[in-house]
C-alpha cells in the first residue's frame, strides 16, 4: 500500500457450489509482518472487527490502542524490511512472532479488516495475511 493511506477489506466465506454465505464454528485469521520503515516512517496499522479473541506474544512489538466502540487498533513499532518477511505462518521465528497478530472468530461468516500506512518517503508497505499462525499454541 502507498504511504499515508488506509484501505478497508471485507472478507466473506461462501459455498463453492452456490456462492451463498457459509459460517464455520471457528476461524483463525492472522496479520503478519507488522513493521515499519526507518525512523518510524510508513508505520503499519490494522483494525479487525468481530473477533472473539486476539493473540500476541508476550514480547510483542505491536502497540495496541483501544478506539471507540471497543475497536482495537494494532500498530507496528519497529522497522523491518523484505528480508525479514515470514515464509510460513506456522514456523515463525521470534521476531516474526512478535510482529504478528492472530484473531479467532467464533461462528465466522464475514469480517472486516482496515489497513493503515503512515506518512513517509514516496514508497509503501506490504501486508501479509494467513490463517492460524505459530503465535497461537493450541
Amino acid at each position: 500500500m502507498k504511504r499515508g493511506v488506509e484501505a478497508t477489506f471485507d472478507f466473506a466465506l461462501t459455498g463453492t457450489d452456490d456462492g451463498q454465505p457459509v459460517a464455520i464454528d471457528a476461524l483463525y485469521f492472522s496479520v503478519l509482518d507488522l513493521d515499519e520503515g526507518k525512523r518510524m516512517k510508513l508505520r503499519e496499522g490494522v483494525t479487525v472487527s468481530g473477533y472473539a479473541s486476539s493473540y500476541l506474544t508476550e514480547d510483542t512489538e505491536i502497540k495496541m490502542t483501544t478506539l471507540g466502540s471497543g475497536v482495537v487498533r494494532f500498530d507496528s513499532s519497529m522497522p523491518g524490511n523484505g528480508r525479514d518477511n515470514p515464509k510460513d505462518p506456522e514456523t515463525l521465528n521470534e521476531r516474526q512472532k512478535n510482529r504478528a497478530a492472530t484473531f479467532l472468530f467464533d461462528h465466522a461468516e464475514s469480517w472486516r479488516v482496515q489497513l493503515f500506512v503512515g506518512g513517509g518517503p514516496p514508497s509503501g508497505r506490504n501486508f501479509m495475511f494467513a490463517g492460524k499462525s505459530s503465535v497461537v499454541f493450541c
